[in-house]
């Protein structure tokens, strides 16, 4: 009978099979733990990224309503900016950037406005608005998220002091 040779045959323990398996768990959850995190750090840049881009769709959609109403009568009905949250003219966006329109009380509570846009003209001074000069220079503040999708549709107004914001000036033409 040959003799065995039990150091090319060695097997782990179970003690190391323990560790090891806790090692992994450990670096599971921290992982899972880092992958939340990135995740919604992720969804904010994207809406921060359709924010920045709504200054041109908050343009495109008052020049049509100055079309509508008439420049100069357009130009009247939006106010002074203030400090005040929630204030001038309102405008809300999907959380894609689309369907950007004015803020409508009695709407439909299924339509999504994720983006608030609010517009407000320049108290008196350089831009202050000149009809002859055929522009009318305005504030945009675009703030997220507004009124945020939950089951069933939007869900209810989140606070302006806890909103994300951005703020433009445009000119709108004639």
């Amino acid at each position: 009978m040959r003799a065995r040779d039990h150091s090319a045959a060695r097997a782990f323990s179970l003690v190391e099979v323990v560790i090891a398996v806790g090692v992994a768990g450990i670096s599971l959850v921290v992982l899972l733990g880092l992958l939340a995190s990135v995740s919604r750090e992720a969804g904010q840049a994207a809406d921060r990224r359709t924010a920045l881009t709504l200054a041109d769709a908050a343009t495109v959609e008052l020049t049509a309503l100055a079309r509508q109403a008439g420049f100069d009568a357009f130009a009247s009905t939006i106010p002074v900016q203030s400090a005040t949250a929630d204030s001038g003219l309102l405008l809300v966006a999907a959380r894609d950037g689309t369907q950007v329109r004015r803020l409508v009380v009695a709407e439909s509570p299924r339509r999504e406005a994720y983006f608030l846009i609010e517009v407000n003209r320049f108290a008196d001074g350089a831009l202050r608005f000149v009809g002859e000069a055929g522009a009318l220079a305005v504030q945009i503040r675009v703030s997220w998220p507004y009124r945020p999708l939950v089951a069933g549709g939007p869900g209810e107004a989140v606070p302006a002091a806890e909103r994300e914001r951005v703020e433009f000036s445009v000119a709108v033409n004639r």
